[in-house]
């Protein structure tokens, strides 16, 4: 554990020598009502803790977020129904965090405000999923996601930090390069999103795994155990999607099909349910437990998701990826590279083999200890 002395006088008016635990805040995209990006916020802090470290995230809800799409006079005048909407839809996300004291209850709202608000921390700790992509979303856009809030003396360590674009655009690689020149330490999650920085001119980058491989899959299985859903002897492939496309859903369903199982969709949407209305069973709003349990149980999984694969992978699931349109597939492309099983990712090709997890959970394992070597030497300072 890292921890120092703090040197103070107890009720009595005598000296007496306290260990302190180095405080660390963790910044992400906990915004999005999304069970990847839950997870990821949950996985870090939960392994800091484990290291012996007072870490929480800071529950940062920015204003471009908040403000975006209410540009219309009908949108405005909308707006407190969505709203509405979207605070019931991310009532899961929110307890699941709030759990534990997971999240700061204080939320923050922008750049300044996270400045003006003199957080007491020893470190600071930004990743992972997507925190530096500024063509999709305006993550990499906005300060705070490169701990431009924190004052001189608390250390700035990036964490997995996911650009899940090519490389940085022309018009923001000077203004990426001078952020990231004042962190002490700078780790992404992507081997492409290294070689877009070096590009750029940081030399000093290294790429690590997801946080949610940090901890362990008995962790995770006790998670998934305190779901309330019944599926106790249920045999389902089950389809996590992040685009209702007709490829992923028909090839879903001729897996379920050739093994005799039904078809589970989660994810899908109206229009996914109702275009692909294939499926035995589709699933709503459910709880992060309920997502772990589902994800545990499935015979196979099919999905388009980064995360939805990497819980496959630490439960030992097959997992078959139906590439996405977008550029959103090097996240995938990377890790199935570095764990030897780039043929998951199929183009309709129906995959028969199952997973090798002697090979991959070997690949795994050395990964993490190479993760928790960077990040305890980056928070030490000897990185």
């Amino acid at each position: 554990m890292e921890s120092y002395k703090n040197t103070s006088k107890n009720e009595n008016g005598t000296k007496e020598n306290r260990v302190v635990k180095k405080r660390i805040y963790t910044l992400t995209c906990t915004w999005p009502r999304n069970y990847g990006a839950v997870l990821q916020a949950y996985a870090l802090v939960k392994f800091l803790r484990n290291q012996g470290y007072d870490a929480q995230t800071l529950n940062y809800q920015p204003h471009w977020w908040k403000d975006s799409g209410y540009d219309t006079v009908l949108m405005k005048l909308l707006r407190p129904i969505i709203e509405g909407v979207g605070a019931y839809f991310g009532r899961p996300f929110s307890r699941f965090l709030q759990e534990d004291n997971v999240i700061t209850e204080m939320i923050y709202r922008s750049n300044d405000d996270l400045r003006q608000s003199g957080l007491a921390a020893d470190v600071f700790i930004v990743g992972s999923d997507q925190v530096w992509n500024c063509t999709k979303y305006f993550n990499g856009k906005d300060d705070a996601m490169f701990l431009d809030f924190a004052v001189p003396g608390q250390k700035k360590i990036s964490y997995a930090a996911s650009l899940a674009m090519p490389e940085v655009p022309e018009d923001q690689a000077l203004r990426y390069k001078q952020l990231l020149d004042r962190f002490d330490a700078i780790s992404v999650r992507e081997s492409t999103g290294e070689v877009a920085l070096r590009k750029i001119g940081v030399k000093e980058v290294k790429t690590v795994i997801d946080p949610v491989y940090l901890v362990p899959s008995a962790e995770w299985s006790k998670l998934a155990d305190r779901s309330s859903m019944v599926i106790t002897g249920a045999r389902y492939v089950l389809v996590i999607c992040l685009e209702a496309r007709s490829e992923l859903y028909e090839y879903a369903r001729k897996k379920a099909n050739r093994l005799g199982v039904q078809l589970y969709s989660f994810r899908g949407g109206i229009k996914g349910w109702q275009k692909h209305g294939q499926v035995d069973r589709n699933f709503w709003n459910i709880s992060v437990y309920d997502y772990l349990c589902l994800v545990k149980n499935a015979d196979i999984v099919v999905t388009d998701s980064f995360h939805a694969m990497s819980f496959s992978l630490i439960f030992n699931n097959d997992v078959d990826i139906i590439p996405r349109k977008d550029q959103g597939n090097s996240r995938m492309a990377d890790l199935l590279d570095d764990l030897d099983i780039p043929e998951r990712i199929t183009t309709g090709v129906m995959l028969n083999e199952h997973i090798d997890y002697t090979n991959v959970n070997t690949r795994i394992s050395v990964k993490v200890k190479q993760a928790t070597e960077f990040l305890n030497a980056a928070i030490r300072g000897d990185s």
